[in-house]
């Protein structure tokens, strides 16, 4: 993903899913107030990134350490 292509809210999700030490869609919507399809394509930007691992049926991704 090249500069141009990413959220302006990607560095807010890191920051999100790296303090709850956890990642899901829900999680992005509540804490910076967007919708299910914004929150949908952050998750996969940030597994993208390495920051979060793959989906797991009904359990929230794990925040890889020593990402970004």
């Amino acid at each position: 993903m090249n500069e141009s292509e990413k959220d302006k809210l990607f560095d807010e999700a890191v920051r999100v899913v790296r303090e709850a030490d956890r990642g899901s869609v829900s999680l992005l919507q509540r804490r910076l107030g967007i919708g299910y399809a914004r929150a949908a394509r952050l998750i996969n930007s940030l597994e993208e990134a390495g920051v979060i691992g793959a989906y797991r049926v009904g359990k929230a991704r794990e925040v890889l350490k020593g990402k970004i």
